[in-house]
């Protein structure tokens, strides 16, 4: 979450807008969306591998706990692999982010200082 703080400066910095609701509720979209699309496919993985409903933890056969894990697994490595796509395109470090916070000051000061009314 922190991250997108960040990168709502860059884009600040590059655009002049400062627009962090839009990459917040981006998030929180996408976290929902992905939480649907996980509940979806659990459903159609449990009924695939025959999962009993009402089913007693104990009492699970190994094999049906196997083919769980089968399905389980790699699913969640699909979505790690993913996830390392993006973060390895991510780019600010803490070198970049204090430039990027002393850009924005300078801007800042820059812009007040012209808004002042000149005094006679």
């Amino acid at each position: 979450m922190s991250a997108l703080a960040d990168v709502a400066d860059e884009n600040e910095l590059k655009t002049g807008m400062r627009q962090e609701g839009i990459y917040y509720s981006a998030r929180a979209f996408f976290g929902k969306a992905s939480n649907g699309v996980g509940h979806l496919v659990a459903g159609f993985a449990l009924k695939y591998i025959g999962f009993p409903e009402n089913a007693i933890p104990s009492q699970l056969s190994d094999d049906l706990l196997f083919n769980l894990g089968i399905i389980d697994g790699p699913f969640a490595m699909i979505w790690g692999f993913v996830a390392i796509i993006f973060y390895y395109r991510y780019g600010i470090n803490r070198k970049y982010h204090s430039q990027i916070q002393e850009q924005l000051r300078l801007k800042k000061s820059a812009q007040s200082s012209s808004n002042q009314p000149e005094s006679v």
